[in-house]
């Protein structure tokens, strides 16, 4: 519980660099290349139009660079829609996400 109330401080104020010890001008060294993201092995991706932490746009854009990239959207629910498969979105992204794995495991053998 200390962790998430540190999360939930973190993104009302917008201080999450600042809690890390980053300073502004160290933030694009600590950036994904396009070399390193066209490095990346097949990955999976839920994303959310309405999340308030990572922007669908950041995660869209790395669906379309990273190679073998399979991203699964949720509509205009909040960060963590996953949390609970009670809600059909959280069900539908871990069932897209072991389909996702089991292809990867059927290409591997």
């Amino acid at each position: 519980m200390t962790r998430f109330s540190l999360y939930v401080y973190a993104r009302q104020q917008g201080t999450w660099m600042e809690m890390l010890g980053v300073a502004p001008d160290d933030e694009p060294a600590l950036s994904l290349s396009s070399d390193v993201i066209a490095a990346l092995p097949p990955t999976f991706i839920a994303a959310s139009t309405d999340d308030q932490d990572v922007p669908f746009k950041a995660s869209k854009t790395l669906s379309r660079a990273a190679p073998n990239a399979r991203m699964m959207t949720a509509y205009y629910l909040e960060h963590d829609f996953d949390r609970h498969t009670s809600n059909p979105a959280g069900a539908q992204a871990y069932a897209a996400a072991l389909a996702f794995l089991d292809a990867q495991m059927a290409a591997d053998a």
